[in-house]
């Protein structure tokens, strides 16, 4: 049987779940669930409730990094596995969506939470979706938000550090909450490989 996380055909997915390796845990926090694989150093699934009423509220960033999930096997991926890579750290569940708590903006800069984006990506069409993810909380009250990176091609890309897969592309699913009917289903694709001269940045 192939392995989810290494090629992973669209239509293998479901809306509702991913087919997970034996290498997955799931991990509960408080502000949202994160099924990570720690093969691939990186997420496959996270799954959270985002209400109008979070948007309103902005907890500081003041003093926030990126830290290794601690309830990991070792070794866990340390944020240098980024620098120098050209690949931006890239939050699977956004900062913003959860920072109308101090203690949940604080989960999303887990390393658990973290996939490779090249910089072009991360700062541009995936900020975009997010921001439209926040309009349809504000729209229809609450929503639910289902992140999914995606593998298709066989030879995966890793980072220098050697265990930190690099996605092919994500997968935003959102469904009106607590009714649970599908909004919003699209899949981003990223380049392979960054654009030469890209710098890591924490956002």
């Amino acid at each position: 049987m192939v392995r989810f996380t290494r090629i992973l055909l669209t239509s293998l997915l479901t809306l509702n779940s991913v087919l997970l390796s034996a290498d997955t845990l799931m991990i509960p926090k408080v502000g949202y669930q994160v099924w990570y694989d720690t093969k691939l150093g990186v997420p496959v699934k996270t799954d959270y409730v985002l209400a109008r009423a979070q948007l309103h509220r902005e907890a500081t960033r003041k003093g926030m990094n990126f830290y290794p999930d601690l309830v990991l096997p070792t070794p866990q991926v340390q944020p240098s596995c980024y620098s120098h890579s050209g690949y931006d750290r890239g939050h699977n569940v956004p900062a913003a969506d959860r920072s109308g708590n101090a203690m949940c903006l604080g989960e999303t800069f887990a390393m658990s939470n973290i996939s490779p984006q090249t910089p072009e990506f991360n700062r541009h069409r995936w900020k975009n979706v997010e921001v439209l993810v926040r309009s349809l909380a504000r729209r229809y009250g609450s929503v639910r938000v289902v992140t999914i990176p995606m593998f298709v091609y066989p030879d995966t890309l890793w980072l220098p550090c050697h265990h930190v897969a690099v996605p092919d592309g994500f997968r935003k699913q959102v469904y009106s909450w607590p009714t649970n009917n599908l909004i919003l289903d699209t899949i981003l694709w990223q380049r392979r490989k960054p654009q030469e001269g890209s710098a890591t940045i924490n956002r």
